[in-house]
């Protein structure tokens, strides 16, 4: 070999080999930096749902300690939990998750579409919609499912 093609193949060699040091290198920092920007996203992500999940916690809890200390609504549930009692499941639907806690869960997103009431057997009590034909059909789904889950 000639001494000008080991001097082009040096310096090919030399070229190739600092080229994959300097990627080595780049791709070292920009995975690091991705990872610690994806890292962070995650952790305020996961922040972001635990105070959602705080607040809603803190709404159902408001929801319940209203529908518990009320005197009223707290015979009609437990009237509600009789079949043959449909006065005051009717009662309880549209006077208390139609309208109290409808308002209760007001808020910038919306209120909710349905309510559905299960009792510790967990059989569907009651099924609470704006829209009857939503409710009918929710009704079939809760206790297909509900039954299902139960065997």
């Amino acid at each position: 070999m000639r001494i000008g093609t080991k001097i082009l193949l040096l310096m090919l060699l030399i070229t190739i080999g600092s080229s994959a040091i300097v990627a080595w290198i780049v791709t070292l920092n920009v995975t690091s930096y991705e990872t610690q920007r994806a890292d962070a996203q995650i952790s305020h992500a996961i922040a972001r749902y635990l105070r959602h999940l705080d607040d809603q916690h803190q709404q159902v809890s408001r929801i319940v300690r209203a529908l518990l200390e009320a005197p009223t609504q707290r015979s009609l549930l437990q009237a509600a939990g009789d079949a043959a009692n449909v006065g005051a499941r009717e009662q309880l639907r549209q006077e208390v998750f139609g309208r109290d806690v409808q308002s209760e869960l007001q808020s910038r997103e919306g209120s909710p579409a349905f309510h559905v009431l299960l009792n510790l057997a967990h059989e569907v009590v009651l099924v609470s919609s704006a829209d009857p034909q939503m409710a009918g059909i929710l009704s079939f789904n809760f206790s297909a499912n509900c039954a299902c889950r139960s065997l």
